[in-house]
């Protein structure tokens, strides 16, 4: 933790981190800009930190990242009054699973800090993300109003997946996304395992088997297995 305090990207006026190299998107992204899911995987750590050690520090760099994901990211507002954050601070890209990480951390603070305007924000976020879930439960890589929506895939559903579980645990009863996450497992469940063994990169394809895949089925059906006990 000491380490990421000391390497987080910098021009910024608040904590963000990127990857050390080049990523090639629709457009090229330089390295080492903050990314919507770095910055949101490294704040987790910090929060988890908060909660094991009770050490405010820690939580104090959570809600310096939050700063950044409302001042620095992107934010484009739809005509029903939800946000999407883009993935880095160069784009203006729309990618559910980039959103709703940003509005779980945000959540997950205010949950300690009780800064209103972190649930606020947060709530938004994935009002958008929940509106744009297909009549199957499943969700397109990319966001309205992208026109390309890309595929269906694994490891980026399990992170939306994920999120909300987030979400559902510091939200209490004011999580009201019940049946989308219920849809979205049942989709998950179904399509993007082979036998009920092998996952499955893409939910209409077997091969290539994917090693993120692989990683993130196991992260996903343990943290939602907190709410469904049969997983």
């Amino acid at each position: 933790l000491d380490w990421l305090e000391n390497h987080n990207s910098k021009g910024f006026d608040n904590k963000c981190w990127g990857q050390p190299s080049d990523w090639y998107s629709k457009k090229l992204i330089p390295k080492n800009t903050p990314r919507a899911t770095v910055t949101s995987i490294i704040t987790s750590a910090f929060l988890d930190a908060y909660e094991a050690t009770g050490d405010k520090r820690y939580l104090d760099t959570a809600m310096n990242s939050c700063e950044f994901f409302i001042n620095d990211l992107n934010m484009d507002e739809d005509k029903d009054g939800h946000i999407c954050f883009s993935y880095t601070s160069v784009d203006n890209f729309h990618v559910h699973n980039a959103n709703v990480v940003v509005a779980a951390n945000l959540i997950r603070t205010w949950y300690h800090c009780k800064k209103q305007n972190l649930k606020d924000i947060g709530q938004r976020a994935l009002d958008f993300t929940a509106k744009y879930q297909n009549n199957d439960g499943s969700w397109y890589y990319w966001a309205p109003p992208d026109t390309i929506l890309g595929n269906i895939d694994n490891y980026h559903t399990g992170f939306i997946l994920e999120a909300m579980e987030v979400v559902r645990q510091y939200n209490g009863k004011d999580f009201h996304y019940e049946k989308q996450i219920d849809l979205g497992l049942d989709f998950y469940i179904n399509h993007f395992f082979e036998n009920d063994v092998i996952p499955k990169l893409f939910h209409n394809c077997l091969y290539p088997i994917d090693i993120q895949s692989c990683a993130q089925s196991i992260i996903t059906l343990v943290e939602l297995s907190k709410s469904y006990p049969s997983l």
